[in-house]
């Protein structure tokens, strides 16, 4: 198309407007653009064979190679295998761990019920008050392997003291303590007694097996409980009153604001430490203790001792773990005081915290 021709068909165009109004199918008086020339657009149907350029065939890989590639999936199949029980494991044990809180708050709240009262709080261990240990310490040698009861009513005897006239109001006091244990034995004779710290807030039941293990993943009704027990070492005697040495075990269970034992760490707080009372509840009667050190350990450091030899041993013995305190104290430890220790893990390590306290008072 020459110029001439171009500049005619724009002016008819010009003159009849409609006819520029083609859709999408129509085709331009230029060839040179109309679709159906456009030989990209055609390439497609012009190609041969030989245009046709073969990918090469798919290398062969090496048997150290497939060898590689079989390990990997191996262990990436062992990795979900312990991703999925890691994650079944975490949620078991957060499971169990409620259900031991839920089970224990039970009992603790069964054992409140009971609306106990020994009036321990209204002569808090003042120089005026005369009983338990200032009279189980005057207790001479040949009366020491009395019972504690029997040391206290020989006491009185040889200073003259009249009985308590609390007697009669101790006496209904330990017989409603007695019929809450009995509630707790009616599920298991290994139940010893009842464990208190009020100003830390740990509650427990406490029970003692015939080993050191059962009461590790058992709670104290011998149900499966990864949490555990608070429990009597098993060469403790069965009578409280009858140790040198009382040593439970607790697991640290630091999850949920703490659990079990753990509330033992909380004596490496000197308020707490020269504040806090432990209470151990029996069959016997109530005990109550005041700790002369804290401090972490090896398991296989001594603390755990529960025979000794003498009176001396047992007091070399209770000076040593009192010269262990990280707290400085001045509560004194003697031949003929009754102590209790209460051992759980650091959770590191295998490390120990180890709190030991020496009986002030008692009532039985």
């Amino acid at each position: 198309m020459n110029w001439w021709e171009s500049l005619k068909a724009r002016w008819q165009s010009a003159q009849n407007p409609a006819a520029d109004e083609d859709d999408e199918f129509s085709l331009t008086h230029e060839s040179d653009l109309n679709y159906d020339r456009d030989p990209f657009l055609h390439s497609l149907q012009e190609l041969t064979p030989e245009d046709i350029r073969l990918s090469r065939a798919p290398r062969v890989k090496s048997k150290s190679e497939k060898m590689w590639d079989a390990a990997r999936n191996v262990m990436l199949g062992v990795c979900i295998c312990v991703l999925i029980g890691s994650s079944v494991m975490l949620v078991d044990n957060y499971i169990q761990k409620q259900k031991g809180n839920n089970l224990y708050d039970e009992a603790a709240e069964e054992f409140a019920a009971a609306d106990l009262n020994f009036g321990f709080e209204d002569d808090r261990l003042t120089e005026e008050n005369t009983g338990g240990i200032a009279r189980l310490r005057a207790v001479r040698r040949d009366a020491a392997a009395l019972s504690l009861s029997q040391a206290r009513a020989h006491n009185d005897a040889l200073s003259g003291n009249k009985p308590s006239d609390k007697s009669s109001e101790y006496n209904e006091q330990l017989e409603k303590l007695r019929a809450v244990l009995r509630s707790y034995k009616e599920h298991n004779e290994d139940v010893y007694g009842y464990i208190s710290i009020p100003s830390v807030g740990l509650e427990y039941v406490v029970v003692q097996g015939e080993d050191n293990d059962f009461y590790l993943n058992h709670n104290y009704k011998k149900e499966s409980l990864v949490i555990g027990s608070i429990f009597v070492d098993y060469r403790c005697d069965r009578k409280i009153s009858r140790n040198f040495n009382t040593v439970l075990y607790g697991h640290n269970i630091e999850t949920n604001g703490g659990a079990m034992f753990h509330q033992v760490t909380e004596f490496y707080n000197k308020d707490v430490f020269d504040n806090a009372l432990i209470y151990m509840y029996t069959m016997e009667g109530v005990y109550v203790y005041r700790a002369f050190s804290v401090y972490s350990t090896r398991p296989d450091s001594g603390y755990i001792r529960t025979g000794f030899t003498s009176y001396e041993d047992f007091a070399d013995f209770a000076l040593k773990m009192k010269a262990r305190s990280k707290v400085a104290n001045t509560v004194e430890v003697g031949a003929d005081d009754r102590i209790i220790t209460l051992s759980t893990c650091t959770n590191y390590n295998n490390g120990r915290h180890a709190l030991h306290a020496v009986l002030v008072d008692f009532i039985t």
